[in-house]
């Protein structure tokens, strides 16, 4: 018997053996506009993501700014005994690097408040020893411990150090023999935060 398709011109089927595979939804040729996975959805999630680390990010800085700009509070202390000839001069310590020091109180006298005596005390701000007694680098100054102890408080940024600079106390027509004392309150900050500090407050 004689197939009905042995004459014609197209082989539907050039193997009739291998069965028919139909495309998968939304296969075609590559102009074709089918409903294939859409890939810029990983974009779109990629752009959140940032989004999400940058917030992030920024509330890091802001606690670690926050954390940064809090001092810490530190009691400095030195005492000398008062030579035969020339001065007392006096190292209350100098400031980190990449801190601030911002003096908040200066006592000094003899070793108790009651204490008196002759002489005049200064306050230098400056790195190396004041043995010039320069005006320039002085920052205060207390003429007289004839009732006892002296003493100064500074407000918010009227007296500040910055890194590597000591705080001297120069003790100058004392008694010889006497013992000197002094003493300061500084707030130790981080240098950018004060830095910060001063134009906010």
């Amino acid at each position: 018997m004689t197939s009905i398709f042995a004459d014609a011109e197209v082989d539907l089927r050039a193997d009739p053996s291998v069965p028919v595979r139909e495309p998968a939804p939304g296969a075609g040729p590559p102009d074709s506009k089918g409903a294939g996975l859409d890939l810029s959805i990983f974009g779109e999630i990629a752009l959140h993501l940032k989004s999400l680390a940058d917030s992030t990010q920024r509330d890091q800085d802001r606690r670690d700014r926050l954390a940064a700009a809090i001092p810490s509070d530190e009691q400095l202390s030195v005492a000398g005994v008062f030579p035969a000839s020339g001065n007392l001069i006096l190292d209350l310590g100098s400031v980190p690097v990449g801190r601030v020091w911002q003096v908040r109180r200066i006592i000094l006298g003899g070793t108790k408040v009651t204490t008196t005596g002759t002489g005049t005390a200064y306050a230098f701000a400056q790195g190396a020893a004041p043995v010039d007694l320069n005006t320039l680098n002085a920052v205060d100054i207390w003429s007289s411990f004839s009732t006892g102890a002296q003493g100064s408080t500074y407000s918010t940024h009227t007296l500040w150090l910055p890194e590597r600079a000591h705080l001297w106390i120069a003790f100058v027509g004392m008694a010889s023999g006497m013992q000197c004392v002094a003493s300061a309150q500084v707030e130790d900050f981080d240098a950018e935060a004060y830095a910060s500090a001063l134009f906010t407050e």
